[in-house]
Parts: C-alpha cells; structure tokens; sequence
C-alpha cells in the first residue's frame, strides 16, 4: 500500500495550475492530504478504487470549479459535509462502495449541474430528502444497498431529465409514485428488495421502460415493457427480459461545464449492469497541465 505524500501535493499547488488529479488505481491507503484542498484551479477528482479511509474530505467544499468528484470503491466513513452544497458547478458526484453513514445531505440539492449522482453500497438511513428533486439536470441516480426508509418522494418526477432511478435494497415503504409518469425519458427502474406495497403502475410508464425490476417487494400487478413482457406478483421471482449487456463510455468533463461526462446506452440494460458501469468503471488517462 501506499500513501499519498504531502510535500508532492505541495509542490503541485506552487508549480501548476491543476485541474484534473487522477489517483484511481494506484492502491492508496490512508488519509487523504488537506493539501488537496488548495489545488483551487481543479476541476476533477478521481480517486476510485484505492483503498483511502477516514472521513469524507470536507476540504473539497471550498474547490468550487470542482465538475467531477469520484471516491467510489474506497475505505471513506463519516458523513457527507453539508458544505458539499456549494460545489454549484459538480456533475458527477459518486460516492458508492464505502462506509458513509448518515441522511444524503438536502443540501445536494444546491448543486443545480449535478447530472450523476451515485451512493450504492454505504450506510445511508432516513428518508430521500425532497429537495434532492431541486436537481433539474439529474440523469442517473443510484441510491441502492443503503438504508433508507420512508416513500419514494412524489416530487422526484421535477427531476425531469432522469434515465435511471435505482433504490434496490432499502427499507423503502409505500407506493410506486404515480407522478414518475412524468419522466418521460426513464428508461431503468428498480426498486427491488424494499417494502414497496400496493400496484405497479400500470400507465404509459411503464411502457416507455427497458428494465424494471420490483422483486422482493410486496407489489402486485401485470407488467410488460416495449421490449419484453413479464409478469411480478408479490415476492415471486418471474423471468426477466433478455436484454444485451451494457455499454457505457464515459470522458472527462472539458472546460465547457455540460460537455458529455458520460454516455449510457440504458437500451442494452441487463440487471444493475448500467448502474455499475457509470461512473464507477470510467478509465481515463487525464493530462496534467502546467499553464
């Protein structure tokens, strides 16, 4: 293992205007340098798949042209900062496979850019705070494997550009909003293993999917998508469309704030695989540049 050493990130922040610091990959082990924090030109992040522990970096909340922000697969513990708020210029914040605990901070929902957002695998708990639907550009929320109770908020529908919703694995009650009828560009949808109850919608919705997965839940109803047809009666497992495997590609986000950060081709969805394979599996070689 190794670690991350402080008279290098030092001297980054005299000699270069650094914008784009990728450690993914590199088994690092420990607490990330504070120094981080006054790399105040970066604009991207990436530190997925090491092995850093302690907090959550409160420091990032001061690098506000902070766009891509990636601590997935790591060791990190703690709680969000609430100061993660004022990173108005993110559009990808994943923070999947650690041992965050706590509520998802409301104050995300300050973040007007944000486009991908992903917690999978940590110890989230409490309800999915309403004033995350603030986010207008959302496309792909991950919020599976926590623990999170309550109803799927109805408002979530104001968050109009969403493609994929995923919730599996909560503790999740009450009913499948109608209101996600709205959303007509939602493609993936699961809310499996949760306490869901009541009937699966039976609306335009439902058609205009390419997956749903509601196992595990206490939903009953038909279902047929536009590709495939199944039925879920209660917890009963039944077959589920065939459907090709993923194909995501993904870029670092440019100087122009809404360039492309990922491309997700949720018609070939299999299972969770367009989940896992967002900003969790990006490879890139990002330049380092001396201005």
């Amino acid at each position: 293992m190794r670690h991350i050493p402080r008279p290098t990130i030092a001297k980054m922040t005299v000699k270069f205007k650094l914008t784009t610091l990728d450690l993914s990959k590199q088994n690092l082990s420990g607490k990330l340098p504070y120094e981080i924090s006054g790399l105040s030109n970066l604009q991207v992040i990436a530190l997925q798949e090491n092995k850093l522990s302690r907090v959550i970096p409160e420091g990032f909340s001061s690098l506000t042209s902070l766009k891509y922000v990636n601590q997935s697969s790591n060791k990190f513990s703690g709680h969000v900062p609430r100061s993660y708020g004022f990173l108005r210029s993110l559009v990808v914040l994943s923070l999947s496979n650690n041992r965050i605990m706590g509520m998802i901070p409301p104050e995300i929902g300050n973040c007007p850019d944000i486009e991908i957002l992903e917690v999978r695998s940590n110890y989230f708990r409490g309800p999915i705070h309403v004033d995350l639907s603030g986010l207008a550009h959302l496309k792909v929320l991950d919020l599976g494997k926590n623990n999170l109770t309550e109803a799927l908020p109805e408002d979530i529908s104001k968050c109009s550009e969403l493609t994929v919703v995923s919730a599996d694995h909560n503790q999740l009650s009450g009913a499948i909003p109608g209101s996600l009828a709205k959303l007509s560009h939602l493609t993936v949808l699961s809310l499996s293993t949760n306490k869901l109850s009541g009937e699966v919608p039976s609306n335009h919705m439902i058609l205009g999917l390419d997956f749903l997965n509601t196992e595990e839940s206490n939903l009953i109803g038909p279902i047929r998508t536009r590709h495939n047809a199944y039925t879920h009666i209660g917890n009963t497992r039944q077959p589920k469309p065939q459907l090709k495997s993923s194909s995501c590609s993904s870029a670092i986000p440019s100087r122009n704030s809404r360039d492309v950060i990922i491309s997700h081709n949720s018609r070939n969805a299999t299972c969770l695989t367009p989940i896992q394979a967002t900003t969790q599996g990006m490879h890139f070689k990002p330049q380092l540049k001396e201005h």
